[in-house]
């Protein structure tokens, strides 16, 4: 699948239609998402990070607002879809939070409970056991 998705999300990027051309295939490597998303057959868990200064962090790469909105869209059409972990640092400007938290409203991720710390272990790992005892 890894073969397959790759090339059909770089070719969305580059605003391509029919087979995958080979500018996309050889850039696999270099894809933006490669770093942490692509690793697997799947991706499982996106991560957003909100940083001290505002700056957005997606899956362990500095990303500009319009980067990371085009991800999540991407992300999005995904089935299942991956699920997100959002991390806003407390002293955050509150604009830059919010931004994200917008983008991330009405997404099919967040719809289907895969947003959110708690969401995001439960589509990875299962619902939460008691333990014994």
């Amino acid at each position: 699948m890894r073969g397959i998705a790759l090339p059909l999300v770089c070719m969305a990027l580059a605003g391509c239609s029919g087979p995958p051309p080979e500018s996309c295939i050889a850039r696999e490597r270099d894809w933006p998402l490669q770093s942490g998303l692509m690793r697997g057959i799947d991706p499982v868990l996106v991560r957003i990070r909100v940083e001290r200064d505002g700056r957005i962090v997606f899956n362990g790469q500095a990303s500009t607002p319009a980067q990371v909105a085009r991800y999540v869209r991407l992300l999005d059409r995904q089935r299942p879809p991956p699920a997100v972990r959002l991390d806003v640092d407390g002293r955050a400007p509150c604009e830059a939070g919010e931004r994200v938290r917008r983008m991330l409203d009405g997404v099919a991720m967040c719809r289907d409970g895969y947003c959110g710390e708690r969401g995001a272990w439960e589509w990875g790992y299962g619902p939460p056991v008691a333990p014994p005892g």
